[in-house]
């Protein structure tokens, strides 16, 4: 039974598409930081040895083939973040900024993880994706866009680097990304 809210069809996978943004930090140096731009509905699969005319045509790299509708300036300076596995809820109210947060469960939270904050099915979506600063036995420090109420979800993170983005011929059609999945955080 699909979930309501959730688009029958193949693009049934929520994605964040993040920018990046170069920055200042204390010591006066660039850092790059990524902001959400807009959400959208595609389809994320991995590139299969089942289909072997597809993995010859792609770049070695490419861990995963993405299908997503026309975004315009989509380029291989995004990147993508589908919610993984659910981890843990945050019991207490999370204002925007930098919050050290206490969650039901610290089990997989680790510094440089990235973390789907809200639910997939919202509409419109209450998302954040944020990145984990530090950890403690009991909390984890991270810099929220936005408010979320007591019982947020929070999920485990998958983040695409894009390697090559398709444009369509036809502005309705869906553009075809070759990307590759990136594990951050030390476990």
């Amino acid at each position: 039974m699909p979930i309501l809210g959730q688009p029958a069809g193949p693009l049934r996978h929520r994605l964040a598409v993040l920018y990046p943004q170069e920055t200042g930090n204390t010591f006066g140096e660039l850092a790059q930081l990524w902001q959400l731009q807009t959400i959208v509905w595609g389809r994320v699969d991995p590139k299969s040895a089942q289909k072997p005319w597809v993995a010859q045509q792609c770049d070695p790299q490419t861990t995963h083939l993405i299908e997503v509708r026309y975004l315009p300036g989509l380029n291989t300076k995004y990147q993508l973040v589908k919610a993984g596995s659910a981890l843990t809820v945050i019991a207490h109210t999370v204002s925007a900024g930098s919050q050290v947060v206490t969650p039901a469960s610290m089990a997989q939270i680790v510094p440089n993880g990235r973390l789907w904050v809200g639910s997939e099915t919202d509409s419109p979506p209450d998302v954040d994706v944020v990145t984990v600063a530090s950890v403690t036995s009991t909390q984890f420090t991270a810099t929220f866009g936005t408010s979320h109420a007591a019982g947020v979800n929070v999920n485990l993170a998958r983040t695409y680097k894009l390697l090559k983005v398709f444009e369509p011929e036809e502005v309705h059609h869906r553009m075809l990304i070759e990307a590759v999945e990136e594990t951050s955080g030390t476990p």
